[in-house]
């Protein structure tokens, strides 16, 4: 009994371990300080920040190839969505047209739009043909969009206070006015 239970045990080691076997002999480590200390810097960086273009044509995120220094920032690159493709660095020019489509935000119940926050303006994401409408334009920062539950308005933040936006006519009222300075006296 216990010479049956050997034999499939001895094979099934022999078949996991020959190929690993078979190939540490083909490929030898050299064990040079270079080597055995290597990091990110010789093999690359992880991406980050990995997003679907809205035409799931495309795939963005930001990464650090082999050979770049240790301490160099994350570069955005882009890769199509097949087998094979090769990354591409995203220029600086359109990376700032991309990035609000490559936000994220709140859906609309049909799932045809989204809104998002993008570098500080506020944008309306059409999910079906890939296309940013920008809402706004100022210097201060609008952040946290949602839809209103009619999905006829926004409702945003900015400076602190809470403001809406009718979509259709792009009229924007403050519905909050929260101000900083002294505590009162009394």
């Amino acid at each position: 009994m216990l010479s049956s239970l050997r034999f499939p045990l001895l094979v099934a080691t022999a078949v996991g371990v020959a190929p690993a076997l078979s190939l540490q002999a083909q490929t030898s480590f050299d064990l040079r300080v270079s080597n055995i200390m290597r990091g990110p810097e010789h093999y690359g960086r992880e991406p980050q920040g990995v997003a679907w273009s809205a035409d799931g044509q495309w795939i963005y995120f930001q990464w650090n190839p082999p050979s770049t220094p240790w301490d160099a920032p994350p570069q955005a690159y882009r890769v199509r969505a097949v087998a094979g493709a090769v990354p591409e660095v995203v220029p600086a020019a359109q990376q700032d047209s991309v990035a609000p489509l490559l936000a994220t935000g709140p859906r609309s119940r049909d799932g045809l739009r989204k809104v998002v926050s993008a570098r500080g303006d506020l944008y309306v994401i059409d999910t079906k043909r890939g296309v940013a409408r920008q809402l706004t334009a100022t210097t201060a920062i609008e952040s946290d969009p949602r839809f209103s539950t009619d999905e006829r308005s926004l409702l945003f933040a900015r400076d602190g206070n809470v403001f809406v936006m009718e979509l259709a006519s792009g009229m924007v009222r403050q519905l909050t006015d929260i101000r900083s300075g002294p505590a009162p006296r009394d």
